[in-house]
């Protein structure tokens, strides 16, 4: 073999996981780096040496690094480039593959390099490596978040629970209180606690084929010119498509009033009721928020009442999972 090449990225995590700090943020962008590593055994002369990183069917997101503007010629030895591949911060970190439903998409980082016709039908060197993309968070400031939800004339409940709840960790301690908003207000009877996770993934093939061209534009490439003709991009029926799945991720809770007679209307107004839900990891996702993709989580009250005239009153509290970091990995 003339040459062999070899693509290190620079990580904190094991290889091949890149780190993205923070919410998704479409206006802002995120560097991979690492370095390229050539051994030439014999002269060769290369007509193309790239890296790149390459992003399968949904995010529309490539870039690329030419070692080489034109033909060059390698004498025997080692050589070795850094590199650094700009990549949107808004691309889906979410594993596809624990989503409910058949959308695929993965990342790879590609190293390439074309010998020159002239070297004696040398062989191309294609190297295709799997990327994890990972988002992490500091601890948040302030750690704790409140939500109110008002039914008039019946109640305002408020609910108090951490900003956001590292993916490792299954417990969570709620914050439970509220104000009741009617003369009538004989009390709570029961809570009954829940938590879902809604995974929802959309297309509008239009925008997909913008964001395709304004990232070319701004990034040429060499790489995959026929990307821009594939069928299926740039037009494609139907013009949209979704999919949107829920699933629970804890068990069913339910907190009964523990007061009697007199004293059931005090209950949860005096003072708040703390209670622990336990999350269940199997199906649980780090929270994301992009263009196309969408992982949320809520926990849901279904509030009942003393007086059976009043209708339950549901309540849904966004909370946020993710991997937290206590320093900036970057």
């Amino acid at each position: 073999m003339a040459f062999t090449l070899k693509t290190t990225l620079t990580t904190v995590e094991p290889p091949n996981v890149v780190i993205f700090l923070g919410p998704a943020d479409a206006g802002s962008e995120y560097e991979i780096t690492g370095k390229l590593e050539m051994h030439v055994e014999r002269v060769v002369t290369l007509d193309r040496l790239i890296v790149a990183y390459k992003s399968e069917n949904g995010n529309i997101a490539r870039s690329e690094f030419n070692v080489i503007q034109s033909p060059v010629e390698f004498l025997p030895g080692n050589y070795d480039w850094s590199f650094r591949l700009r990549v949107p911060a808004d691309v889906a970190t979410t594993n596809c593959k624990r989503l409910q439903g058949s959308l695929f998409w993965a990342y790879e980082l590609i190293t390439l390099g074309i010998p020159s016709p002239s070297s004696g039908g040398c062989p191309r060197q294609f190297i295709r490596q799997p990327l994890v993309l990972k988002r992490v968070h500091l601890p948040p400031t302030p750690d704790t978040s409140v939500f109110r939800t008002t039914r008039p004339n019946t109640l305002e409940c408020i609910v108090k629970l951490p900003t956001i709840v590292d993916i490792k960790d299954h417990k969570v301690k709620l914050s439970i209180q509220w104000h009741p908003l009617g003369e009538k207000f004989r009390g709570v009877k029961d809570i009954v606690v829940e938590g879902i996770q809604t995974e929802e993934c959309k297309f509008e093939y239009a925008k997909l084929a913008n964001g395709l061209r304004r990232f070319w534009t701004t990034q040429p490439t060499v790489l995959f010119p026929e990307d821009m003709t594939r069928p299926g991009i740039v037009i494609c029926d139907p013009p949209h498509w979704r999919n949107k799945n829920f699933r629970t991720i804890t068990k069913n809770y339910m907190i009964s009033n523990p007061n009697k007679k007199s004293a059931i209307a005090t209950w949860g107004t005096d003072s708040p009721i703390e209670h622990e839900i336990e999350i269940n990891p199997k199906h649980l996702i780090p929270t994301e928020e992009v263009e196309w993709v969408s992982v949320t989580q809520r926990i849901r009250l279904q509030i009942t009442f003393v007086d059976s005239n009043i209708k339950p009153m549901l309540v849904n509290t966004p909370i946020k999972f993710g991997n937290i970091v206590e320093n900036c990995p970057l």
